[in-house]
């Protein structure tokens, strides 16, 4: 029985104690607080030591560990950052002739932290106006004189052409040529028979002007050159009638009419004049070009010459009425009459046309 009461007896004795240990605590011991606590390990528990509580209801209560405190809140950066003073310049008192100079304004500092984004641009306007075509130039590159040349072929009225041409300035070409062709011609003239051979040979040259900085020209020039000629044969088949001026004649069945004829077309020397399209040299760098050309030169009026021989008779199968044409002096007249109307009829001829259609190709 005294060994199982002594536990609790122990227990109450030292009630007083710790009761004197309470009562005589000093004020001024007051707790601090816990300003500041170690780093713990990177695990999330925080192992402390146990403290035994007192006990409650005469039970005495298990020691229970401290698992984790709160972490204490951190002090505030009360520091501030103070700007840069600029430097005070003193205020001249020289006389107001002199200027007073002042420091420039400090510069500010930016501010720390994330700046606010930039407002995007706006969209440019749409405009509902078209846009208007803007027409397009053609580069013309400048000329010298002679600086280049071209050559050109064309067929036309005075029968094949070639042409060389070659730049005096801007709206001038300086132009050269000839024309040439041949042919085999048959007709008959109031019953006369005129057989020969057509030639055309003619040289020229010209100043092609152009006054719209395009392919229209006016070209004045000069024919120095005119060979344009038909040299042929007459004859009067046997028995055959033809006229010479207003009498009316039959060739003889023994000695038929024959002779020769030559045609002049004008002189050798003629002014020309002619309109056309197309340049030969083309300002805008092109190498190919098509050239048309229609005009006229003067070349005075054409002639022809007609000289017969062998025996015309005034009625047919009579051989009283036949007579030599050459010395018959009446035939004769008749024969001049005969060339003169035949004259007056190519008379237009002396403003002979001039028409071309070529290509020409630039060095």
């Amino acid at each position: 029985m005294r060994r199982n009461l002594s536990a609790p007896l122990n227990t109450l004795a030292l009630l007083p104690t710790l009761w004197l240990a309470l009562s005589f605590q000093s004020p001024a011991q007051t707790a601090q607080p816990i300003t500041s606590l170690p780093k713990p390990p990177d695990d999330t528990t925080t192992t402390a030591p146990a403290y035994n509580l007192p006990a409650q209801n005469g039970t005495p209560t298990a020691a229970r560990p401290i698992t984790s405190l709160p972490k204490p809140p951190q002090p505030l950066d009360t520091t501030t950052t103070t700007p840069p003073t600029a430097p005070v310049v003193p205020t001249s008192t020289t006389p107001p002739a002199v200027a007073i100079e002042t420091a420039p304004p400090a510069a500010t500092a930016p501010i720390a932290g994330p700046q606010p984004a930039p407002e995007p641009a706006s969209a440019p306007l749409q405009s509902s106006i078209p846009p208007v075509a803007t027409p397009k130039l053609v580069h013309r590159k400048p000329i010298r004189p002679f600086s280049t040349a071209a050559l050109a072929v064309n067929f036309g009225s005075g029968g094949i052409g070639v042409d060389l041409a070659t730049p005096l300035a801007q709206h001038f070409n300086l132009r050269v040529g000839g024309s040439f062709f041949s042919y085999s011609a048959s007709f008959n003239s109031d019953g006369i028979v005129i057989d020969g051979d057509l030639k055309f040979r003619s040289g020229r040259a010209s100043l092609d002007y152009y006054p719209f900085h395009g392919g229209f020209r006016i070209s004045p020039g000069v024919t120095f050159y005119n060979g344009n000629n038909l040299n042929a044969t007459t004859l009067v088949p046997r028995g055959q009638p033809f006229s010479l001026g207003d009498t009316n004649y039959y060739s003889s069945t023994t000695d038929p009419v024959h002779g020769t004829a030559s045609f002049y077309l004008g002189k050798h020397v003629a002014p020309s004049i002619t309109v056309g399209f197309g340049n030969m040299i083309p300002r805008s760098g092109r190498h190919v070009s098509f050239p048309f050309e229609i005009g006229f030169q003067y070349i005075d009026a054409p002639t022809i010459t007609i000289t017969l021989q062998g025996t015309a008779c005034m009625y047919a199968n009579i051989p009283a009425s036949c007579s030599p044409v050459a010395t018959d002096p009446q035939t004769q007249a008749n024969l001049q009459q005969e060339e003169a109307n035949i004259n007056s009829d190519i008379k237009p001829l002396r403003f002979y046309p001039i028409i071309s259609q070529g290509v020409s190709v630039r060095f």
